[in-house]
């Protein structure tokens, strides 16, 4: 049996990096080899049946693609898994075991504090990242709303301006 421990005796690694180790393959795609460190978009396909998410240094958002997912809780694997379509969501300083027994195919969304600082502001961002919480396998996304919306919207998105 395959069990990845490795990136969690890796401190000081990105999430793409960490999973690399993890998954002992690279990313079959990958946005990381780019200039901007900021946000990461990787694609894996990998045969494994057990690995460790080491704790994340950035959000990890993950969109299963193939195989089912259980994660390890403190009484064992747990009943709750991710399927094919849904979403996993996993905080800075968060990780995981996980089992798939067998192929794992995942397009993983890495958004780093400094990234999301600039997007949000720094108050939003540090109440949201207060707020989440680690989930697997979930079809919807709730994030407290900004505590001042205008101050974050692009006018060019404003679709009802060009109507």
């Amino acid at each position: 049996m395959k069990h990845q421990d490795e990136a969690r005796r890796l401190p000081g690694l990105r999430g793409p990096e960490l999973l690399t180790a993890s998954f002992q393959q690279t990313p079959v795609l990958s946005s990381d080899r780019s200039e901007s460190k900021e946000i990461a978009v990787c694609s894996w396909r990998v045969e494994i049946d057990q690995y460790r998410v080491g704790d994340m240094p950035e959000i990890l958002i993950g969109l299963h693609t193939e195989g089912i997912v259980y994660q390890r809780t403190r009484g064992g694997w747990g009943p709750e898994h991710s399927r094919p379509g849904q979403l996993t969501l996993i905080p800075p300083g968060d990780g995981a075991s996980y089992r798939c027994d067998g192929t794992l195919g995942v397009t993983t969304v890495h958004l780093s504090i400094p990234r999301l600082d600039n997007l949000l502001g720094q108050s939003d961002s540090k109440r949201l990242l207060e707020s989440i919480r680690m989930r697997l396998g979930f079809k919807e996304i709730e994030f407290p709303a900004p505590h001042n919306p205008e101050k974050h919207r692009n006018p060019a998105e404003d679709v009802s301006s060009r109507l």
